[in-house]
């Protein structure tokens, strides 16, 4: 073989090595066989470890003997691929099994050296549904562990008093300030010379930033043609050539598996600060709402588009009907984006009772405070959904153009509400057809039945209707 070797290919990991022959004259052998003086390593279904050598050894640049070091179950596919198309030598790998060789072998073994980063979703509702995830690296890996979060800055909020992440990096491509672009990122975690990085993110932008890391074991799903830049490319299910619909809780809990992770619960976990709950007591306080108010929280909110928004006087006609049937009180929660509409649901109710956060100081933390108090919360498919769902408040969700499958958040207490339509879920952000019956025809009656059904369980499951 001429010229280096592929540091992609050759840097993976440090579990398994494979000897070969480097720059021998006619090049790489077609098969590289387990070496005689290998032994099992756990048991009779693992593969095999044996010693390791540095890579940087003269002699191996001179044409000696070097290690390729490989973690991967799919190591047979990784060899082809990677090395295949890096190195432009043919390989042939079809007697090499491994078994059932366990990651969780491998990691145990780093546990208590392991500087782990992990690159976190960028919707608010998707960080909520990472904390399963989170929770089985931290209780995997143990207090010796160093875990990173690397987040957008607002999603370190939705996280702000979970015990999980020990440092927090906080990173914007699109910011104008330096100290958050995509490159002050790389040079940082270079310096903290992770020994790997998991990526909750699916975007090619994610997987370039954990190879030029310097990380040497990267795990994330092989989309968008990031694949090559991943030690651990794990590919999503599929019906056909679309993907099959996977609740993101179980879809990052298999990243954390596929880091040797032992089964969690589902659950999400959420928490708040002190100054969270001090922003909810001014809240409260402003509201008018007294200390131990039977609380509805509503939340018209929906980042991803007006496809998923209830119509407004929808939202005001039940505020005001299930104050009157509870005898209680509606706090229509918002974002920035949301004063507007929140105002207007308020003021459309016609209850004293029905009031509006849009004139607090607005934050997510105050956002997870006020959720938390709530005997209840109705919402959109969208963050606050996921927020409930982290203090496990009872909660009536209402779905149009998305399909629930993707989001399911194991919250026991909530009860999912969409119109079976021809057209739904169609994905998209603007109805295509103008009418947005998907939420449209969702009738306020059905909202506040399911609604009370909560108030007043006689069962306990989630369900949806």
């Amino acid at each position: 073989m001429q010229g280096k070797l592929s540091k992609a290919a050759v840097n993976v990991a440090q579990a398994f090595d494979i000897d070969h022959h480097v720059g021998q004259k006619g090049g790489l052998p077609t098969q590289l066989p387990v070496p005689q003086n290998a032994h099992p390593w756990g048991d009779s279904n693992a593969t095999v470890k044996i010693c390791r050598d540095k890579l940087q050894r003269p002699q191996a640049r001179r044409g000696g003997k070097c290690r390729i070091l490989l973690t991967l179950p799919a190591v047979v596919d990784i060899v082809r691929s990677t090395l295949a198309g890096q190195m432009r030598v043919n390989l042939s790998l079809v007697d090499l099994s491994l078994g059932h060789a366990s990651k969780a072998r491998i990691h145990n073994k780093v546990a208590a050296l392991m500087k782990l980063g992990v690159i976190l979703p960028n919707w608010i509702g998707d960080a909520a549904m990472a904390t399963p995830a989170l929770r089985a690296l931290s209780e995997q890996f143990g207090s010796s562990a160093t875990i990173v979060g690397i987040m957008r800055p607002y999603v370190s909020e939705v996280l702000e008093g979970s015990p999980w992440l020990q440092e927090r990096i906080f990173y914007n491509p699109k910011t104008n300030g330096k100290n958050q672009t995509s490159w002050s990122l790389i040079r940082r975690l270079r310096q903290m010379k992770l020994d790997a990085m998991v990526l909750l993110t699916n975007s090619l932008r994610t997987g370039a930033i954990a190879w030029l890391s310097g990380a040497r074991e990267r795990i994330g799903y092989a989309r968008n043609g990031r694949g090559v830049l991943l030690t651990d490319g794990l590919k999503p299910l599929r019906t056909g050539r679309a993907y099959t619909p996977v609740s993101a809780v179980d879809y990052y809990l298999e990243l954390a598996r596929a880091m040797g992770c032992q089964p969690v619960a589902r659950t999400l976990e959420l928490s708040t600060t002190g100054e969270n709950e001090r922003a909810a007591d001014r809240a409260w306080k402003n509201l008018g709402l007294p200390d131990n108010a039977k609380v509805v929280a509503i939340c018209p909110a929906g980042a991803f588009g007006a496809a998923k928004h209830w119509p407004t006087e929808q939202f005001a006609e039940l505020g005001r009907r299930i104050a009157e049937a509870e005898d209680c009180h509606v706090v229509v929660m918002c974002g920035p984006a949301e004063r507007n509409t929140a105002n207007q649901i308020a003021s459309l109710a016609a209850d004293r009772r029905v009031v509006s956060l849009a004139q607090q100081s607005l934050s997510i933390g105050l956002t997870k405070a006020c959720i938390r108090r709530a005997q209840l919360v109705i919402t959109t498919d969208s963050g606050p959904r996921h927020l409930a769902a982290g203090f496990q408040i009872p909660t009536v969700a209402l779905f149009g153009s998305t399909d629930p499958r993707w989001s399911i958040n194991y919250n026991p207490c909530e009860i999912r509400l969409h119109e079976d339509l021809p057209c739904a879920p169609c994905a998209k952000r603007i109805c295509p057809l103008k009418h947005h019956h998907c939420m449209r025809d969702l009738a306020v009656t059905r909202v506040l039945g399911a609604g009370q059904q909560l108030l007043h369980p006689s069962g306990g499951s989630s369900q949806a209707a």
